[in-house]
């Protein structure tokens, strides 16, 4: 193993040339994950909307605590 990280160590910072290949697929890869990335972002926000917005709402100072209401029963 350390035989092999000495060579691949210095092959890798020291090469001049690199070839890379990008077919059509690959693009339309790198899209759908962009893609699927912005829907989980949204989601993860329509989730989560009542405590971003309570983090940044103030509350009043002296808010009083309601009682519940008398006329609906509750189980």
């Amino acid at each position: 193993m350390r035989n092999f990280l000495k060579w691949l160590v210095p092959s890798v910072i020291l090469s001049n040339l690199t070839f890379g290949y990008l077919d059509p697929g690959s693009g339309s890869f790198i899209i759908q994950i962009l893609v699927a990335g912005l829907f989980g972002m949204l989601l993860s926000i329509k989730m989560f909307w009542h405590q971003i917005i309570g983090i940044f709402k103030r509350k009043p100072a002296d808010a009083e605590i309601e009682p519940p209401d008398e006329s609906t029963p509750t189980a």
